[in-house]
């Protein structure tokens, strides 16, 4: 028999804009060139810079490879804090 379990979870939003500016700042503080920061994430530069200028809705799997380039739990990267 399953149990049903209610939980309430609260997100949240980031705006793509925020993200980018989030990812941008997080980026200059390392010293890092988009380049860089792209070949550390395993994306492609032009994927890269389209997400840090907003011009785009990243893919999880992008993101994660991001937050890993810029030492940052994707959570906190996603959070709006």
């Amino acid at each position: 028999m399953k149990k049903k379990i209610n939980k309430m979870v609260t997100f949240e939003t980031i705006t793509t804009k925020q993200l980018g500016a989030k990812i941008k700042k997080l980026r200059e503080g390392f010293g890092f060139t988009q380049v860089q920061t792209a070949k550390k994430a395993g994306i492609s530069v032009s994927s890269f810079r389209r997400i840090e200028n907003a011009k785009c809705i990243a893919k999880v799997i992008m993101l994660f490879g991001i937050s890993k380039a810029l030492k940052i739990k994707l959570s906190d990267l996603l959070s709006n804090k």
